[in-house]
């Protein structure tokens, strides 16, 4: 079965974030069961610079064909040309607001008949809609009247997005078919010995209002001990950075250190002692799944992502911020001998909640599903 990609971007592309990264494991796990060819630009978010060493038409990169294009050949003849020349089983496409991208090609699956699976990657949460509200509520009017989406496969990364994607689009239900992203296959991490009295902070995000940096700052603060919290990401809103950045200027405690590098999550991960996430929404969060694999607990936000049952960790409401100030603290004062218990319970409850193989198995049939139903 031959899948064809069209995304923003991909490796090795960092700003992106998460689509990126699940497009990424996507390719890791089942790139030797399925035939996988890649479009998106060939440059990073917020940048022009084409990436290095890459070359005009599809190469080869691990186990995809990938085509990088600039964006002025991101456009419906070029398109055409691609489909006409893959011949695609299906087509796998990401984020409902890229319109650019989406548009024609929904149009071209629809006049070449090639079945389409769509994964909206979140974007249809009320919190991600409730930003930009009016100009996002009039393009989900447009494609409902517009029929395009009629015949298309959606995957829900959980059963949250799955009432989402109803709600939203108005689409079949059959058609609406719940399949989590793949996590990354990390190989395991030795962990720092963890002191009672002093806990090693981090967070790993792109740097955006939605991620609740600042929230996450005041929390560390608030706490008694040695304390510290390193900050990772790409600088997506930089009037945003500039709030968080004012209030830890004078904080030596805190500090920015970057990007983590392609590959590197379960090495950053493993260097601290938990993981601190107050996001407002995600549909699934690469970044949690590899902090759970690499066995770090995660201290997250209670109703914006899939894991609120995590084991280990601590899923905590947005509208009690002393309870987050109160889960950093009981690990702080935590010993080496009771922290590696919290590391256990972490990855047992990771291997009993990303179970590979069954994923793996789900994924290939949402896209045997999408072909032999067709495009309508």
């Amino acid at each position: 079965m031959k899948i064809l990609v069209f995304n923003g971007a991909y490796l090795p592309a960092q700003n992106y974030g998460g689509p990126v990264t699940g497009l990424a494991n996507f390719v890791a796990q089942l790139g030797d069961r399925l035939e996988i060819a890649i479009v998106c630009r060939n440059h990073d978010l917020h940048q022009q610079t084409p990436f290095p060493g890459i070359r005009e038409g599809f190469q080869t990169l691990g186990k995809a064909q990938v085509c990088y294009l600039p964006d002025s050949r991101m456009n419906r003849a070029e398109f055409a040309r691609i489909l006409q020349e893959q011949k695609p089983d299906c087509l796998y496409l990401s984020s409902v607001f890229d319109a650019h991208m989406n548009l024609p090609l929904l149009r071209l699956a629809k006049k070449l008949h090639i079945p389409v699976v769509y994964a909206p990657r979140g974007e249809l949460s009320k919190a991600v809609l409730a930003m930009k509200a009016l100009k996002k509520r009039l393009f989900l009017t447009f494609m409902r009247l517009s029929g395009l989406y009629r015949g298309v496969y959606f995957q829900a990364t959980s059963e949250a997005e799955r009432a989402d994607i109803l709600r939203e689009l108005h689409v079949d239900a059959a058609h609406v078919i719940c399949v989590p992203n793949l996590p990354c296959l990390q190989p395991k991490a030795e962990h720092l010995p963890k002191k009672a009295g002093a806990l090693r902070v981090v967070s790993i995000s792109r740097i955006h209002s939605s991620k609740n940096l600042a929230f996450a700052i005041a929390r560390v603060q608030e706490l008694r001990g040695d304390v510290t919290l390193d900050i990772f990401g790409p600088i997506e809103e930089e009037e945003y950075w500039q709030k968080c950045r004012a209030l830890f200027q004078a904080d030596e405690r805190i500090r920015y250190c970057g990007q983590v590098p392609a590959g590197e999550a379960a090495q950053t991960f493993a260097r601290y002692d938990c993981f601190l996430f107050p996001t407002l929404s995600e549909n699934y969060s690469h970044a949690i799944a590899e902090c759970l694999l690499s066995g770090t607990p995660p201290i997250i936000s209670k109703g914006t992502t899939p894991w609120d049952d995590v084991q280990g960790g601590y899923a905590v409401s947005l509208d009690e911020p002393q309870g987050f100030t109160s889960a950093l603290q009981t690990l702080c004062d935590m010993d080496e001998a009771a922290f590696s218990q919290v590391r256990g319970a972490v990855r047992a409850y990771a291997a009993q909640k990303m179970k590979m193989d069954e994923l793996n198995a789900r994924t290939m049939a949402m896209f045997a599903r999408a072909v032999s139903g067709g495009m309508t």
